[in-house]
């Protein structure tokens, strides 16, 4: 049995619904058309209020698939939408810095774990708990004096860039993040094992996750927390 993945099974659910309804409506004019008393009689009283129920249900489904759900629309990448010297409403040092010029947040440019050099990131990044990555900022704080701290989901969604994706972000900005779940700082359910990740990809988010999986996070501090001179993240090696 092949296996399809999820932009693979909504094109042939798509393709099924419009085939469907287009096969009742040639069904439907077709025994309309003739004298079977049998079969007009049976037409008439599928497309009485029961059957136009159905019909509208199944153009209700495929309108939401095709035109409503952004989610499982071809877009275009962020990498071929967004030239190379665009950095957006951004500044960036040669040290890891992004400030978000609208919001004052400054941003480490590579998952926590991995460090900047070069343009780039270096390094894999960590794949902690949740716990793991508070504790993580915690620790990183107090060795370098430098008020770190794991993203909130509210923070991260505004800087999604609508309208590409693969990640939705500015590969200018953050070079290496990769489509995946991060863990942010929010938590949004009574229940304190679950907490917020948004997928780098579209931007979607839940706050349903269990907080012992192991995913990467982003460091980010306010403006006023940065001693004078200082930001580069010497040590990007696991704290104990």
């Amino acid at each position: 049995m092949p296996i399809y993945n999820k932009e693979t099974m909504v094109d042939l659910t798509k393709h099924r619904l419009v085939n469907f309804i287009f096969g009742l409506i040639g069904i439907h004019k077709t025994m309309s058309n003739t004298d079977n008393a049998i079969g007009a009689s049976f037409m008439k009283r599928f497309f009485s209020t029961p059957g136009k129920a159905l019909i509208q249900s199944v153009v209700i489904s495929t309108f939401v698939l095709t035109g409503c759900d952004n989610r499982y629309q071809i877009m275009p990448t962020c990498d071929e939408q967004i030239s190379q010297t665009d950095f957006g409403r951004f500044t960036v040092d040669d040290k890891g810095a992004a400030t978000d010029l609208s919001t004052g947040i400054s941003w480490y440019r590579c998952p926590a774990g991995s460090y900047f050099d070069r343009d780039t990131c270096v390094g894999e990044a960590f794949r902690l708990s949740w716990d793991g990555a508070l504790e993580y900022a915690a620790e990183l704080s107090e060795i370098s004096g430098i008020d770190w701290r794991m993203a909130s989901l509210e923070e991260v969604r505004s800087i999604i860039i609508p309208g590409c994706v693969n990640p939705a972000l500015n590969p200018q900005v953050f070079p290496t993040v990769e489509p995946v779940n991060l863990w942010t700082k929010t938590q949004r359910d009574q229940n304190n094992n679950l907490k917020c990740t948004i997928y780098t990809y579209n931007g979607a988010f839940s706050c349903r996750h269990i907080k012992t999986t192991g995913r990467p996070f982003m460091l980010v501090k306010d403006e006023d927390s940065l001693p004078a001179g200082s930001f580069e993240l010497a040590d990007p090696s696991p704290l104990p």
